[in-house]
């Protein structure tokens, strides 16, 4: 038996005692689904759409969500859980962009007496080069550049600056629209040399120009007249830089209605920071949150969705943005009888040898071949060799390819399927309830052959059972490849 409460929109809650409530938790998006047998008037049917549900068990409440469609007359009731909040508005989220180079077109002044004939241009390895041509003479302040224009309304820019000669400086300059230059943004200091790192806000504005000037009129050696750029990243949004998935995931949360989560610190305390920095990563206007949120958390070892917590003394739906489990949490005790849908995976998804497909440069395809020689390889075992083709294509590099295959043997996964669970206890041995095992955590499984330990990654409980869904969480090989290796992650 489980307490149902609804709250359909602009009307009071009412509450229900049901039997045969089945529900969801899943490592994709938390409280998942959720179908209630409950026959409803004619009348509570018509206004039940996005009505708030709060269900309450053994252990009191344990799951929120809404109603996401009306149902016919005689049909339960079907919930989604709170991560369809994410989904009920697309909006547009540039966070941060540095693979931009490839879209500049050459900048020159609309007015001839600036004479970017003077100039010469160069847009290579992620760096901006504007110098002068040997033998040309120069006028003070003569110009020519790069422009930038495009959809996006950009917030900031953070970029390196190398300014060797004195003769010449660099200007960034923004407008709303493809013909405007008007708004000094940036300007380096005349006459002086060196290194600057900048910081700057652009406005919101579209069209953003990159020039250099010569400070004085001269004739000299090009190689020691120019100027540098690079290291450059665009934001389209007002998030505090360097953007990291913590950033990604609470900007998303924030843009959800009260009416899904509440505003206030306390409601999201179980959000945590997985130290991985992005540098890039955007959205146009038809993406959803809960699209943003999926690229985001794929760059982490962390699981994230909505889950019932306490706060304040009462339960509400929570984000919850927590690393996967790397150790045991709990121990369950299966029966074969009851868990026949528990398998190890089929040989054609083992291997002990992987293919790794990366890029070159210029758009051509390399191999690294890593091999998996950990004695608990069930191949390794038998003495039977096989290989699995992995896909690391967004690397060039031969060191990132193989930190991929190497990863992708060690989240390999030699069992997948459900369990319906006889006893749950904590791993000192202490029993307890089979619904404090969430998605993302880590059970040792008794009763079937060898004990294992496997991560859940799903939960369905309906009245007194339990059953638990054990599968590869699919964390993305770019950000466990980057962390092998000790680097932050660049997202494209």
């Amino acid at each position: 038996m489980a307490i149902v409460t609804i709250t359909p929109p602009g009307r009071n809650r009412k509450s229900f005692i049901v039997s045969g409530v089945s529900r969801t938790w899943d490592i994709d998006g938390g409280c998942a689904t959720a179908s209630i047998p409950l026959m409803l008037s004619a009348e509570d049917r018509e206004r039940i759409g996005l009505a708030n549900v709060r269900i309450s068990g053994g252990l009191g409440m344990d799951w929120e969500g809404f109603v996401w469609r009306r149902p016919r007359a005689g049909e339960p009731i079907e919930c989604a859980g709170q991560a369809v909040g994410l989904t009920l508005t697309p909006r547009e989220a540039q966070y941060a962009k540095t693979n931009f180079l490839g879209d500049l077109k050459d900048w020159k002044h609309p007015t001839t007496e600036y004479n970017d004939a003077a100039f010469e241009r160069t847009n290579s390895g992620g760096k901006l080069t504007i110098c002068q041509r040997a033998g040309t003479t120069t006028n003070a302040l003569d110009k020519a550049g790069f422009y930038l224009f495009g959809d996006v309304s950009w917030q900031r820019l953070i970029a390196t600056v190398n300014k060797p000669h004195a003769k010449m400086s660099m200007r960034i300059v923004t407008g709303a629209t493809e013909a405007a230059y008007t708004t000094a943004r940036y300007a380096s200091t005349d006459g002086a040399t060196g290194t600057e790192d900048i910081d700057i806000d652009l406005g919101g504005d579209r069209n953003i120009n990159f020039i250099g000037a010569i400070t004085t009129g001269a004739t000299v050696n090009r190689s020691d007249t120019f100027v540098e750029l690079y290291d450059i990243t665009l934001y389209g949004t007002t998030l505090t830089a360097p953007i990291t998935p913590l950033k990604v995931v609470t900007d998303c949360v924030d843009a959800l209605p009260t009416w899904v989560l509440p505003a206030g610190a306390q409601y999201r305390r179980r959000l945590t920071d997985p130290a991985v920095t992005i540098g890039n990563l955007g959205f146009d206007a038809e993406s959803t949150d809960k699209t943003k949120c999926d690229s985001a958390v794929a760059m982490t070892a962390c699981h994230f969705g909505f889950y019932v917590d306490r706060i304040d003394g009462s339960m509400f739906g929570v984000p919850v943005f927590e690393p996967i489990s790397t150790t045991p949490d709990f121990i369950i005790d299966v029966r074969a009888a009851l868990s026949d849908s528990l398998r190890d995976r089929g040989i054609e998804a083992l291997a002990n040898s992987y293919l790794t497909r990366y890029s070159t440069v210029d758009g051509g395809t390399l191999h690294a071949t890593v091999p998996d020689a950990t004695a608990g390889n069930y191949l390794n075992e038998i003495g039977y060799s096989k290989t699995a083709v992995v896909d690391a294509s967004w690397t060039t590099s031969a060191t990132d390819a193989t930190a991929a295959g190497t990863q992708a043997a060690a989240i390999a996964c030699d069992t997948e399927g459900a369990v319906t669970i006889a006893r749950a206890r904590l791993v000192n041995g202490r029993e307890c309830s089979p619904l404090l095992i969430m998605p993302g955590k880590m059970c040792r499984v008794l009763g079937l052959g060898a004990a294992r330990n496997l991560v859940v990654r799903s939960v369905t409980a309906t009245d007194a059972s339990v059953s638990v869904t054990f599968a590869p969480t699919g964390t993305d090989l770019r950000y466990l490849a980057s962390k092998a290796l000790g680097r932050a992650v660049v997202r494209y």
